[in-house]
């Protein structure tokens, strides 16, 4: 005799809850597929990093007014604020004030510029590459004239071969990214490069320092770091912040201030000193100090022989002194024993077989 038997009946809402987690699962992938897009499109482009940051680049202004200002903050530190004697000016004003001078007009900084200057952050404009004085007489005519004269005035005015060196050992996306809207003071790769490598030295593993710096971050260093160096991450993300305002305070769009970096690098890089002559910053200035070179006939010499067909091994040499005073690691050599002048083209030839052999 057969006997039925009941079949199973499963627990109310289980054939709900299952498609219910699959849905979540997809949906949940389908965000991180989403993120992981956006993610790749913006260090590709971006994008959203110039949106935001134009606009809060745009309220960071000032003006001149008549009188004292109410609003104005000055930087404290830094090798180029001090070089230009920013840093002093609270005190050179007090002194002048003692001795009966009044202010006539001041800048007057917008609320978020003073916020921002507060923070230690430099605030975004076009700074000089270095400072210079003229000392005119009654009548106007110039009776010392001490300003720089070493000087790129134009992206232009770079030979090829020179931003070539330095953006091969230095910054090498700073001019070959298609985006207009790059940011060029994050290198994505490279610091994820110089992180992990971090990490493993923590680790105890034998690897090699590597820096992340771009050449952005290496100039609001060099200019507004405390002795020109990074010694700690507050300072870092200074660095990272002041040069991403400075990118985008022109707007989105930033190959003209690309194109300007290199300049006030090459014009800016300091490179150590020399007896009777002080402090040297700058390739111009580095090629005169420590070679002996005059700053305009190498610039002529490289860029009329910029095709690659005409270019000499006297020319190669020079592009080899270019190059080193760039990563400013001449000094120790020169220091050596490797002298030569402008005219001594043994000299040259045998510094760039030095170079090659490196």
């Amino acid at each position: 005799m057969l006997e039925s038997r009941p079949a199973s009946i499963p627990p109310v809402g289980s054939n709900q809850r299952s498609p219910r987690w699959r849905t979540w699962l997809i949906l949940l992938c389908g965000l991180l597929a989403l993120l992981a897009l956006a993610t790749v499109d913006e260090v590709r482009t971006s994008r959203l990093q110039s949106s935001v940051l134009t606009r809060y680049a745009a309220r960071l202004t000032w003006d001149i007014r008549a009188g004292p200002s109410s609003r104005i903050v000055f930087p404290s530190s830094g090798p180029h604020d001090q070089q230009l004697g920013y840093s002093r000016l609270p005190e050179f004003t007090q002194r002048l004030l003692l001795r009966g001078y009044r202010i006539g007009e001041q800048a007057q900084m917008s609320e978020a510029t003073a916020q921002l200057a507060g923070l230690g952050i430099a605030p975004p404009y076009r700074e000089k590459a270095s400072g210079g004085l003229v000392v005119r007489g009654a009548s106007g005519e110039v009776m010392f004239d001490a300003r720089p004269g070493r000087l790129f005035e134009r992206y232009e005015d770079v030979p090829p071969l020179v931003v070539e060196s330095l953006l091969f050992i230095e910054d090498r996306e700073l001019l070959g990214t298609e985006s207009p809207q790059h940011n060029p003071v994050l290198d994505w790769e490279r610091l994820s490069r110089a992180w992990l490598l971090y990490v493993g030295r923590g680790l105890g593993l034998p690897l090699a320092t590597e820096g992340g710096s771009t050449l952005a971050t290496q100039l609001e260093k060099l200019r507004h770091s405390p002795g020109g160096r990074t010694s700690s991450p507050l300072d870092k993300l200074q660095q990272v912040t002041a040069a991403s305002l400075k990118a985008y305070r022109s707007g989105a769009d930033t190959r003209a201030y690309r194109r300007d970096i290199v300049v006030d690098y090459l014009n800016s890089l300091p490179l150590a000193a020399v007896p009777d002559q002080g402090e040297v910053r700058g390739l111009g200035e580095g090629l005169h100090a420590w070679f002996g070179l005059d700053f305009a006939d190498v610039q002529r010499s490289l860029l009329d022989r910029g095709a690659i067909g005409l270019i000499t091994t006297h020319d190669l040499a020079l592009t080899s002194v270019a190059d080193e005073l760039s990563r400013g690691d001449l000094g120790p050599r020169y220091r050596a024993g490797l002298e030569f002048s402008g005219a001594d083209t043994d000299g040259i030839a045998e510094y760039a077989r030095r170079h090659q052999k490196k």
